[in-house]
């Protein structure tokens, strides 16, 4: 991976982490729907089994029966 790609992820994270600190509720609500749908969007066009397995995995943690209260 290059220099720049991991600046980039580098950025994002703390970019994201930031707006998730000072963010609303309905703020995170609108961040959670724009990362859903982009991640949909990436396997839609580049189908890749780690990214489908690890969104599933961080769904069923949440969001399904025994998940994180």
């Amino acid at each position: 991976m290059s220099h720049l790609t991991e600046r980039r992820k580098a950025y994002a994270t703390h970019l994201l982490k930031t707006a998730l600190r000072y963010g609303s509720e309905e703020d995170v609500a609108a961040l959670t729907k724009v990362i859903e749908v982009q991640i949909a969007s990436m396997l839609a066009t580049h189908y890749n089994p780690g990214l489908n397995d690890a969104r599933y995995d961080v769904f069923r943690k949440f969001w399904l029966q025994g998940g994180v209260k």
